[in-house]
């Protein structure tokens, strides 16, 4: 680590040098160390003359590993804001934007105008608050926004009980909303640019709230300033909303796979173990079979026991059993045709950080096309997803160790029990 607790800062470059080496930094919460080091995201800040909160932040990253090794990625992240190539662009566009705008009588290029808008943006309003699975497949848009706009403002607002998927991505707030129609979170500040990341037309969230520019896919009742970006049914979700940053003159990112994926906690994980128990030799296979939305995106359950109970037949496996509250009994059905001991967790591992923490210990993964399976995928836990009626190259997951089995016809139904064995089989080789 690095330390430099000093009383009185500028911006200095020596935290800068070790934050791009990956190496964790402790700072004094003085001058420009809060726009270089991000508190507990890409290292600690402690009160300057305090040496005793210094020696505890210390500690801290010296007795935990999982602590040091999530500040890595975030502080490398961090200091590429103050790249010199950068920050010279920048420069050249506040310098040129005004002199165009003086002396020119024609009206501003697009670029020009979109370059404009970067400038002058401060603060950052997105939400997403539809399905599991499309709020995962927001993060490569959630990391390049964080990357086009590292010094800014960003906050996000998603369902209550989903806050924890977000807590990686280095956002500065992540609040909570009870329902699609429900927006009383902050008391109405301002905004210069806002993205709603929800596909529904009749969902509006952001267009009455005081945001200078509003962004998002085609709506029925657009704001004044509000801008779309059309949806691409053919290439994955997650494409589609990087497309929206095109409208404000952010080119397609390239975003690394380890940038996106959650890591449980030390405390996460350890009661993940407590839960599971020893493996005693057997493969830990976790099963989700519900299909959360309506429209027939859940397999025969029986099928699912027949699966599970001939794959036991092969290898010694333990099936551990996924669900939401709401999905208890269809897990207990699902139990009840299972040969081998199961270990049914379903609404035990206490929200999503549990669920996570449980997923990372997990040999293999059989899935309907539901919210674990896509929080599996981006955790790149080798798995076997079924499709029904939702298109996988639409809807489906993005990973490379997620093999999705889908029927010719469209209904889930009509795959059947060798299908998904044989593409088990497959994945569990490679």
């Amino acid at each position: 680590m690095y330390a430099q607790p000093s009383f009185v800062e500028g911006i200095p470059n020596a935290v800068i040098e070790a934050l791009i080496d990956g190496v964790p930094c402790v700072a004094t919460n003085v001058g420009g160390f809060p726009k270089i080091v991000d508190d507990n995201v890409s290292g600690i800040l402690v009160s300057k003359g305090n040496p005793r909160q210094l020696g505890k932040a210390l500690g801290r990253i010296l007795d935990s590993k999982d602590l040091g090794t999530r500040l890595v990625p975030q502080a490398k992240r961090s200091a590429s804001a103050f790249d010199i190539d950068r920050r010279a662009e920048e420069l050249e566009a506040i310098l040129s934007a005004p002199e165009k705008a003086v002396l020119s009588s024609r009206k501003p290029t697009r670029a020009v105008a979109q370059r404009r808008i970067r400038n002058c943006t401060r603060r950052i309003l997105v939400t997403q608050s539809e399905g599991f699975g499309d709020q995962i497949q927001s993060f490569p848009f959630l990391v390049a926004l964080r990357r086009a706009f590292p010094t800014r403002e960003i906050t996000i607002l998603v369902p209550t009980e989903r806050r924890r998927l977000y807590r990686h991505l280095g956002l500065h707030h992540i609040f909570g909303i009870e329902s699609k129609s429900s927006l009383t979170f902050i008391g109405r500040q301002a905004y210069d640019l806002g993205f709603d990341l929800n596909l529904d037309p009749d969902q509006n969230l952001l267009v009455d709230e005081p945001i200078d520019r509003l962004v998002s896919f085609p709506k029925n009742s657009p704001g004044a300033s509000q801008s779309f970006h059309d949806i691409v049914v053919h290439e994955p979700l997650w494409k589609s909303m990087l497309g929206l940053l095109r409208t404000i003159g952010v080119s397609d990112p390239v975003v690394s796979w380890s940038d996106v994926q959650p890591v449980p906690s030390r405390k996460e994980r350890q009661s993940a173990g407590q839960l599971l128990g020893r493996k005693n030799g057997a493969l830990r296979v976790g099963l989700s079979p519900s299909g959360f939305s309506p429209g027939g995106k859940q397999w025969p359950v029986d099928r699912f026991a027949d699966a599970v109970n001939t794959l036991s037949e092969t290898c010694p496996i333990l099936p551990v059993l996924l669900g939401h509250p709401t999905e208890v009994p269809l897990t207990w059905l699902l139990e009840s045709l299972i040969k081998p001991p199961c270990l049914n967790v379903s609404n035990c591992y206490g929200g999503l950080g549990g669920l996570i923490g449980v997923l990372s210990r997990l040999d293999f993964h059989l899935a309907n096309d539901n919210g674990v399976m896509h929080l599996a995928d981006v955790m790149d836990v080798p798995q076997v997803a079924l499709f029904g009626p939702t298109d996988p190259r639409f809807f489906g997951p993005v990973g490379n160790r997620t093999t999705v089995v889908s029927s010719e016809d469209g209904t889930i139904e009509s795959i059947e029990v060798e299908d998904v064995l044989k593409a088990v089989s497959v994945r569990m080789e490679t």
